[in-house]
């Protein structure tokens, strides 16, 4: 579903595993900070709550866990602001830290002990919002009888669900959705996004999420975290930056190499939305009869695949993209290009497993699901199950860099494993995949790292699509997005500039 991040984040997005939220508690607590870190989370989910249905009676259901004691940091905070407020609670024992919590709520107000009896009496009181505290990032499935009756329940009932860090009965770390898993219309995760609130078909439960911060040092979250995301602004820093005598020769020259006899879209494709993200030359190189939708693009169609060094003999390209359209040769096609050690970004019929082990650190393999199963001699299902661990372990088995398309999409590189947060499902269509080996290939053309490349291409590519979405719905085109990666880029640095401009205004005002 749809995210909202803070708007002046300047560090990536830290995605948190269970392991990783156990290891940051276990940090705080060492330094003292847990106690005010659940406080900040409670208050902070009492804020939105506030923001967004201010007259609404809440009903708060609290587990015995962390998750229970930021509920009822937000049940006090809540209640102190004037809004209705009613809590249950799955136990009544005021031990650790979660106790401390129902101690000060029981100041203030009631709890009732959570039966489904005394949910059925809550919900005849006509309230209108439940506020989900009962289970954590620590929850392994199944979920217990007592509480998978209350849950459907809840599914049942024509109420808006807002769940804290992540639904109930969700398994943070998986995509996958445990049998009677609580749907929420908005989940307020803290720290950063969970994987099950990211990868479908779990994030279907969760609505629309937002991350909120835990008010200790970023840098302290990422430490721990399983993977990160891009902020927009992390994202307009890694753009390229030309110098004032810049010329085509120095902006980068990519060769797109795919196109067997009939199979020349694909790369037409690919050398578009190189030449849309900045490439200074372009070169389409194949078998069968090149059709570059720009004429700016220069083709040459090759007797044999065995002449391509021929053709190289006197050339060096910048960066190259291949396999689109490269049929039954792909596999020693591409193993002959990947010995040049250039900077390559391999697609499509290049992605065989007789690769294994051929990538380098200039490498960027961009498999969608399927591809990746043929890489990894698994099912599709296996990578689906837990996209973070396919790509990695395809970044182990062939090396360079891994973009694991999807929605979302997942990098895999030397430096950490990242998602991406832009893109939507009107990309569903062909040709999206060629068109992002262009858009990487041409940054990587331009100088910049191939892992780097890989991100910021990936989130331009996702951009561009996501600022066409509005007018087109469903029907995107790889051509369109290719050609709105300009825009994309406008919009990054136009974002970041009035980004900035509101943090030095709040700051002035402060």
């Amino acid at each position: 579903m749809t995210s909202r991040a803070p708007a002046n984040a300047t560090l990536p997005e830290a995605v948190l595993t269970a392991a990783g939220v156990r290891a940051l508690d276990a940090r705080l607590e060492a330094a003292g900070l847990l106690r005010l870190t659940m406080e900040n989370a409670g208050r902070a989910v009492a804020e939105r709550v506030r923001a967004l249905r201010p007259h609404a009676r809440v009903l708060i259901l609290v587990g015995r866990g962390a998750n229970g004691g930021d509920a009822l940091v937000a049940a006090r905070h809540l209640h102190a602001a004037g809004q209705a407020v009613r809590v249950l609670a799955l136990g009544l024992e005021e031990t650790g830290l979660a106790g401390e919590m129902l101690r000060a709520w029981r100041a203030m107000g009631e709890v009732d002990l959570l039966t489904p009896q005394a949910l059925e009496a809550a919900l005849a009181q006509r309230c209108d919002l439940v506020l989900d505290g009962l289970l954590g990032t620590g929850f392994r499935p199944p979920l217990r009888p007592e509480l998978s009756a209350i849950t459907a329940r809840l599914n049942a009932a024509d109420l808006e669900v807002f769940a804290i860090d992540l639904p109930s009965g969700l398994q943070a770390d998986l995509p996958q959705v445990p049998e009677g898993a609580l749907r929420a219309a908005r989940t307020f995760t803290l720290g950063g996004p969970k994987p099950a609130l990211l990868f479908s078909p779990a994030r279907e439960c969760a609505g629309e999420w937002e991350a909120l911060p835990l008010a200790v040092p970023q840098g302290w979250v990422l430490e721990h975290a399983r993977a990160r995301r891009l902020t927009p602004a992390h994202a307009a820093a890694l753009l390229p930056q030309r110098a004032a005598d810049a010329h085509k020769g120095t902006a980068g020259e990519v060769w797109v190499i795919g196109g067997s006899e009939g199979m020349s879209g694909a790369p037409a494709m690919a050398a578009h939305a190189a030449l849309r993200t900045g490439s200074g030359l372009l070169r389409m190189i194949g078998t069968g009869e090149p059709r570059p939708i720009d004429p700016e693009v220069i083709t040459a169609r090759l007797p044999d695949w065995a002449d391509l060094e021929a053709y190289r003999a006197d050339r060096r390209p910048d960066a190259l993209a291949l396999g689109m359209g490269l049929g039954g040769q792909a596999a020693r096609v591409a193993a002959r290009v990947l010995a040049w050690a250039r900077p390559t970004v391999v697609d499509a019929d290049a992605l065989t497993p007789e690769l294994r082990g051929l990538g380098h650190p200039g490498v960027v393999w961009t498999p969608h699901p399927a591809e990746a199963a043929r890489m990894l001699a698994c099912p599709t299902h296996a990578v689906l199950a837990d996209p973070l661990e396919a790509a990695e372990c395809i970044r182990a088995a062939y090396g360079g860099t891994v973009v694991l398309k999807g929605g979302p999409t997942v990098v895999a590189a030397e430096d950490g494993t990242w998602v991406n947060p832009t893109g939507n499902p009107g990309m569903a269509s062909a040709g999206m995949g060629d068109t992002l080996a262009g858009v990487i290939a041409s940054l990587a053309g331009q100088g910049l790292e191939a892992a780097v490349a890989a991100r910021l291409g990936v989130y331009l590519h996702g951009l561009s699509a996501d600022l066409l979405q509005p007018e087109r719905g469903y029907g995107l085109q790889a051509t369109e997005v290719g050609c709105g990666i300009p825009r994309a880029w406008r919009a990054l640095r136009e974002w970041v500039d009035w980004a900035g401009q509101e943090e030095r205004k709040r700051c002035k005002d402060s």
